[in-house]
């Protein structure tokens, strides 16, 4: 597909420009190919489903266990997004909430 050239090309960019400044190069999951989707019959929806979730089992942090201080300080930080009250946090702020939370390091 044309979307597929595409990404093939712009991988193959990236891969030289890495060895010029030794940076990660992006991957294109399924060698960039695209899935169809038909938003109004819902045909190809299911077969995304199972793309995704065979996306997120390649990754190298699937099945990662997430210490609970961590996920105590995420749900801490989107409570406060939530409650409107703060805006903008300071690093400061933010040491002083994960060390409430337990994350400590």
């Amino acid at each position: 597909s044309c979307v597929q050239e595409g990404v093939c090309q712009r991988l193959e960019h990236y891969r030289k420009w890495d060895g010029q400044r030794r940076m990660p190069v992006a991957r294109a999951f399924r060698n960039g190919r695209s899935e169809t989707i038909d938003c109004i019959g819902g045909e190809g929806v299911e077969g995304l489903r199972k793309v995704l979730i065979e996306f997120c089992k390649e990754t190298p942090w699937y099945d990662e266990r997430v210490p609970s201080t961590y996920i105590k300080l995420r749900d801490a930080v989107v409570a406060l997004q939530n409650d409107g009250d703060v805006v903008w946090l300071s690093w400061q702020m933010y040491e002083d909430l994960a060390q409430e939370c337990g994350v400590s390091g």
